[in-house]
This record gives C-alpha cells, sequence and structure tokens, in this order.
C-alpha cells in the first residue's frame, strides 16, 4: 500500500481488499489467467513424444582378419533415419564372405547397404528398429564350381528318340567359392559353349545346345552327353574345375510296322489331356486309346483337332474317331498329332435372385372421431363483472377511540341452604345485651 492509504485487509474469501471493499477475483476469461487451450480445438496439440534412438554395431567375427568401417550408428527407431551400412575391409591375403546377423545371411558383399541392414536388422513387436549386431566374416580365398546336366526335350513318340530328331540338353554351373571368377566355360564333345563369366560367387549360369539323332546313335541305342566345366580367378591366382557330368538321351527305331499318335492341349497352360502318345500298328491304327481332355480353372474345352480340322466336340477323344482321322500314306498310317483347343471361360452373367415378397402393408387404424364441444356455436358467457361505479363497502371498522367495555362478568351461583341438622347456632349481635340468667 501506498503512504496514507488504508490497509488491505483480507476478505472473506481470501482476496485482499481496499477500504475494506473486496475485490472478485481475476475471470481467466477476461485475459487476465488465460486457461489451458484444449488440445480437442486444435491450439495446442499434445506434446511429441521424445524420439527413440537404438545402437547398430558392426564388427567382426572372432578369429577373423579385416575391419568394418563404421562400426556404430545411431539410428532413430521410427523410421531408420541414420542408418548408411557399414563396409568390410579384410586384410591382405582373406577375402569378405558376407555379412550376418546372428545365423542369417543379410549379405554377400563386402558392402553391407543401408537396404540390407534395414531388412536384415531386429524388430519390435510394433514395427520399430531394435539393436542389432551384424557381424563381418572373412576367410582365405577360394575358388569352386558345381556343374549338373539334364536333359530337356522329350521324343516325339514318348518312348525313344529316332534317327533326325533333335536332341536338348542343359548344364547349369554355380560357383560356390568365395572369390569371383572372370571366366567359365563348357566342354563338351557335342558341342561348343561360350564362356558365361564373371560368376560372383553364389551366382549360376545355365547353357543349352541341341543335338540331332543320328543312325549311329539310333545303333547304340542311346545318346550321352558329356560335359565340364571351367572358371579362373586371376586376381588371386585360382581356377575352379567342375565334371565331368552326363545326361542320357534314349534312341531306336520303332519297331517294323508300327507307327504313334501324338495328343497334346493348346494353349499348353490352359488344359491337359490323359495320355501324351500311343504306338499303334500302321497297317490297321490298332493300339489306340480313348484320351481325355480337361481343362483348367478359366478355360472351357472346345474341341479336338487334327491340323485345322475340329474332328470332335466331345471331351473324350475314342479311338473310332481318332482312327478316321490318322495320317494315312499309300499303304500304311503315319505320325499324327490331335491336339485338344481350350478357349477362356465366358464369365456367367450374375442373374439376381427373387426379390421377397413385399411385406403386406399396414392398414392404420381408423382414427377416432374428434369430441364435439357442448354447443360450440354458442360459447359459454364470461362472468360478470363487478359494477365499477359500486364497488364493494369495506367493512367499518370498529372506532380505534371508544375503547372496548368489557362484558360483565357472570353471576355466581347462591349457595344451597344447609340442613337444620347441620345449621350453626345464630351468633348473638353485638349489640344485643345478653340475657339475665336466674338466681
Amino acid at each position: 500500500p501506498h503512504p496514507g492509504s488504508a490497509p488491505e485487509r483480507p476478505s472473506a474469501d481470501g482476496v485482499a481488499t481496499a477500504d475494506g471493499v473486496a475485490t472478485a477475483p481475476a475471470d481467466p476469461g477476461d485475459g487476465a489467467s488465460p486457461a489451458p487451450a484444449d488440445p480437442a480445438d486444435g491450439a495446442a496439440p499434445e506434446p511429441a513424444q521424445p524420439e527413440r534412438f537404438v545402437t547398430i554395431l558392426y564388427r567382426t567375427s572372432p578369429g577373423t582378419a579385416g575391419n568394418v568401417n563404421p562400426s556404430e550408428e545411431q539410428v532413430r527407431a521410427d523410421d531408420g533415419a541414420g542408418l548408411s551400412g557399414s563396409t568390410a575391409l579384410p586384410l591382405r591375403g582373406y577375402v569378405s564372405i558376407g555379412w550376418y546377423n546372428g545365423a542369417n545371411q543379410v549379405s554377400t558383399d563386402a558392402l553391407l547397404t543401408r537396404d540390407e541392414a534395414l531388412a536384415g536388422a531386429n524388430r519390435n513387436a510394433d514395427g520399430t528398429l531394435a539393436a542389432t549386431t551384424f557381424i563381418a566374416r572373412f576367410a582365405r580365398p577360394s575358388a569352386s564350381l558345381q556343374l549338373a546336366e539334364e536333359l530337356v526335350s522329350s521324343p516325339a513318340n514318348g518312348r525313344f528318340f529316332t534317327e533326325g530328331e533333335p536332341v536338348t540338353f542343359r548344364a547349369t554351373v554355380t560357383n560356390t567359392g568365395n572369390v569371383t571368377l572372370s571366366g567359365v566355360t563348357f566342354a563338351s564333345d557335342e558341342a561348343a559353349f561360350a564362356s558365361v563369366g564373371p560368376l560372383a560367387p553364389g551366382q549360376s549360369r545355365t547353357s543349352e545346345w541341341t543335338h540331332v539323332v543320328t543312325a549311329a546313335d539310333v545303333q547304340r541305342d542311346a545318346l550321352v552327353s558329356t560335359v565340364s566345366a571351367h572358371g579362373e580367378a586371376p586376381e588371386y591366382g585360382l581356377s575352379a574345375e567342375a565334371g565331368p557330368e552326363s545326361a542320357t538321351a534314349q534312341t531306336g527305331t520303332l519297331a517294323a510296322g508300327d507307327t504313334y499318335v501324338l495328343y497334346g492341349a493348346y494353349p499348353a497352360d490352359a488344359g491337359q489331356v490323359s495320355r501324351s502318345v500311343c504306338i499303334v500298328e500302321s497297317r490297321t491304327g490298332a493300339g489306340l486309346d480313348a484320351v481325355i481332355a480337361e481343362p483348367r480353372p478359366g478355360y472351357v474345352f472346345e474341341g479336338w483337332y487334327e491340323d485345322d480340322e475340329r474332328v470332335s466336340t466331345e471331351a473324350t477323344l475314342a479311338p473310332e474317331t481318332a482312327l478316321a482321322f490318322l495320317n494315312r500314306g499309300r499303304a500304311a498310317y503315319s505320325p499324327t498329332l490331335f491336339l485338344a483347343h481350350f478357349v477362356p471361360e465366358e464369365p456367367q452373367p450374375v442373374v439376381p435372385d427373387e426379390p421377397d415378397e413385399p411385406d403386406t402393408p399396414v392398414v392404420p387404424d381408423k382414427p377416432e372421431e374428434p369430441t364435439t364441444p357442448d354447443n360450440p356455436d354458442t360459447p359459454d358467457a364470461p362472468d360478470t363483472p363487478d359494477d365499477p361505479a359500486h364497488p364493494d363497502v369495506p367493512a367499518t371498522p370498529d372506532d380505534p377511540d371508544e375503547p372496548s367495555v368489557p362484558a360483565a362478568p357472570d353471576t355466581p351461583d347462591a349457595p344451597a341452604a344447609p340442613d337444620a341438622d347441620d345449621a350453626p347456632a345464630t351468633a348473638p349481635s353485638p349489640d344485643a345485651p345478653a340475657a339475665p340468667t336466674g338466681p
């Protein structure tokens, strides 16, 4: 308080007053003390959760020769911000053989990329990143190859390849070492191959070649293909060999008087047939069997064809039907191909269900007749108001100047006369002289 001013005194509600006049507390809505904002209004959003970071470690496996760079990163758990990966640096005489998280290999290269690290890192239950340790492994350089060969074509008669028929083989080579082979070649007595290198560790390459069956192949009853592979890693002074590997194709000649009938599906992935070949007697066609065409989902069977002629619309091609369309030379039947044609299934229009019978409409009850008021044409007459010219005369009050006269008291009842026996002696009058007594 200023000098000369009245001292402040607390009021009943605890607010200081001056001159005994209490002042009301400030209204928060007046701007003196703003109320906290409602987060639902958007004025003050919920405070952001603190960002959470995890540690990603890059280490080398014990007992190996090499380093990594970087060796540690602090990464935001929500989105992986700050993660860049690491590079394995082998010492002289060693090579990197990949990055691992536990037993899982996450990279086969010396460079662990950000994407590989994100995909291979540990995760929490909510999908956020968890602390992870990636291990770089090193080893002495080694070169090795794995080779396989297979027969990839089938004989037209379903049993063996005949003279003049092509036979296709395929060789697959895989680098099973830990160094890149700059050049890998195949070698075979039946074919010449081009180099398929370079081939990195874990990678595979394939090569195919075709051989036409000769009379000599038929005489041997088989065609054997043998192949080998060779690769080099000049940077390390290493080389690798694989093979020889082989695959066998049966060859032969149909018995005199025999021919074959082939069956297939068109398109090949639209359906299937119950058998692919029949060996028949070339002069009579004996040996034919019924063959069934079956469409795959999304297709329907359209018909059996020989060349461009449709020979049957039945899914089962009967032997007598096929016999009528076998290719025939001057004196015998020759190889014939029947194809089962399939076409895409037409989508069926959706037939809507029959609508339900409509519910019987509810007939509302007949409304009640409105109550007719008594004599509605003649309304009740209002009460007659008092005549304003003759107001009610108020009661005359008692005269205030004249006091009220009290009522006379009630007259007391006269006492009853006593009995003669009970009557008291009459007392003499004080004024009468006493009677003389005798002598």
